[in-house]
């Protein structure tokens, strides 16, 4: 989806831009509303930098080395590249304006450049005319963008807000220069303020489940019976009312080739309970829902200081539960 704004107005007091048919608006700072510019809006179901971030192994590293040296900005980085986009990805982009048509006496002269076939985007703070953008640092932080934005009903959101954008040049989610972050769980509308444009998402951490506070096998269907019902436990999952208290475990059956969740009951995840799926279909549609039981690797384990279990004792304890069927 898409939406495109172009700015006629040139008005001081005009402010809000309400894309209705996207869930966003967008408060532009004054300084947009008068310059000749247009602002283009795309939602991304998708996460299209999932293959661009820095891999995880040299999150470790960071990590590693940021703790030794006392070097924030390493453990930092660290700890974004176990962020990834949730719910999709917002691209939010200042675009550049060809010169008005003229007219004059039954003429209409347009001047042909460049921007008639392609689109030129424009970085924001808009740095002052025959100043190189690439170079150009501003003195003061530029007033944020305020966005707003309507979730996915099905989308789980977490308690701790998290948005970013995306900094291409450290291959990172960052959280830098955005701030006001709310979420209205009435009109399902995340709001936050940015001083960053382009691609803009609500971020989930991979570890967040981990570690499990505890965890149980318990097998079903009798005698004879090919199925087992696992739970779990962990701070980091969602929580579901259980006669008034916070339940903090996900249940799901698990049988020949096919995975059943059976909690939480949550309104979010009503499409899926009770649903069989084939393993891998079943996580990537709970990580689509908010629900991410594991991390994207070994590594988030090393970043969080936990000890990651060996290859050979996980295999012998396989077989030793083998055993009892």
């Amino acid at each position: 989806k898409w939406g495109v704004w172009v700015n006629t107005h040139k008005n001081p007091r005009f402010k809000l831009i309400d894309l209705g048919g996207l869930g966003v608006t967008v408060e532009i700072p004054k300084q947009i509303a008068l310059a000749n510019v247009a602002i283009r809006v795309q939602w991304h179901p998708y996460n299209e930098f999932q293959f661009c971030t820095g891999s995880l192994s040299d999150a470790t590293d960071a990590a590693t080395a940021g703790a030794a040296t006392g070097n924030s900005a390493a453990v930092t980085d660290a700890a974004a590249k176990c962020l990834t986009p949730l719910g999709g990805v917002v691209h939010l982009d200042l675009l550049a304006l060809s010169a008005p048509a003229k007219h004059s006496r039954g003429w209409t002269l347009r001047q042909v450049t460049p921007l008639a076939k392609n689109v030129s985007i424009i970085p924001y703070p808009v740095p002052p005319a025959g100043v190189e953008a690439s170079t150009w640092q501003p003195d003061e932080e530029p007033p944020p963008f305020k966005v707003s934005i309507a979730l996915p009903q099905q989308l789980l959101v977490p308690a701790a807000l998290h948005v970013g954008w995306w900094d291409a040049r450290r291959g990172v989610w960052s959280e830098d220069g955005v701030s006001g972050l709310s979420f209205d769980s009435t009109s399902r509308r995340l709001n936050f303020n940015s001083v960053h444009l382009g691609p803009l998402a609500l971020l989930q951490d991979t570890a967040a489940a981990l570690p499990y506070s505890n965890w149980t096998i318990r097998p079903t269907g009798g005698l004879i019976g090919t199925t087992a019902v696992i739970t779990l436990q962990a701070a980091g999952l969602p929580a579901a009312e259980d006669n008034g208290i916070p339940h903090s475990e996900v249940m799901f059956e698990v049988g020949k080739g096919t995975v059943t969740l059976l909690s939480p009951d949550l309104p979010q995840l009503s499409q899926l309970l009770g649903k069989p799926l084939p393993p891998w279909q079943a996580l990537y549609a709970y990580e689509q829902c908010g629900l991410r039981l594991a991390g994207a690797g070994s590594a988030e384990a090393q970043v969080l200081g936990l000890q990651e279990k060996q290859a050979t004792a996980e295999v012998a304890m396989c077989a030793d539960l083998a055993l009892l069927s």
